[in-house]
């Protein structure tokens, strides 16, 4: 396939030039399951100027044996793009893509787990981000996979690396699983201290401060009753307090 492989160089990040090659990536995963071999040299061609990861998962389902020692040679591949490739192409759980439901149902990933293992230490940042996404899918299905292999290679592992297994296990971290927690400091136990200190109950309001706190003055016969009231000078007779209340 000619033109540029590097869409920088051309200022092809600037705009839609490359989706041109959509409608190939459709093609060829329509059509290149009758030739695989001319498919695979396709989409190593079209990936390193647009994207493959979409086109490659329909023959990855058909000729799986053969896509994935492909995949796996590519894994070397100067391109990053092509590297990339490896990891998100065979996502068993990629956004918007075609589920690998035989890797979903694999107790025993042996044919996608290899891929992005030898990618951890790739330079390209883009490349690990996606084998962190890779594993995070592994996760969704088998835990203590993913679990185990955080736990071998967290240990005196650069700060990319420790990067990368960070994210490949939030999902674990999200579930509440002791190894992972424990591998990130997450399972400790909680600690705190409290002073309590004991304060004496507010005084309860009187008649008059009540009416007061209800914002609403007081007539001057309610505050005469009041007055009587506590002063025991005579009983409150309901008929006052009738007439207190019409007047107010």
């Amino acid at each position: 396939m000619a033109g540029p492989t590097d869409a920088a160089s051309q200022g092809l990040q600037h705009g839609l030039h490359a989706c041109i090659l959509w409608p190939a990536g459709k093609y060829i995963a329509r059509r290149g399951r009758a030739d695989s071999e001319r498919a695979l040299a396709a989409l190593h061609a079209i990936t390193q100027r647009f994207t493959a990861e979409f086109a490659i998962r329909p023959l990855i389902v058909q000729h799986p044996v053969l896509f994935f020692t492909t995949l796996q040679r590519w894994t070397a591949d100067p391109s990053a793009h092509v590297r990339r490739l490896v990891s998100e192409g065979s996502r068993t759980r990629l956004p918007w893509g075609l589920r690998l439901q035989s890797l979903l149902g694999d107790p025993n990933p042996t044919l996608s787990l290899p891929l992005p293992l030898p990618l951890q230490e790739d330079p390209s940042d883009c490349v690990r981000r996606s084998v962190a996404n890779h594993l995070n899918d592994i996760a969704k299905n088998q835990p203590a996979l993913v679990a185990t292999g955080v736990q071998e290679h967290l240990p005196d592992a650069p700060a990319a690396r420790g990067a990368l297994l960070k994210h490949a296990s939030r999902t674990l971290v999200k579930q509440g699983h002791a190894p992972p927690l424990h591998a990130w400091g997450l399972a400790l136990g909680f600690t705190a201290a409290a002073a309590l200190q004991a304060r004496r109950p507010a005084r309860r309001p009187r008649a008059g401060e009540r009416a007061r706190s209800c914002g609403r003055p007081l007539h001057a016969v309610e505050r005469q009753l009041i007055r009587r009231a506590r002063a025991g000078s005579c009983r409150v007779m309901s008929a006052e307090v009738t007439s207190a209340a019409a007047l107010v």
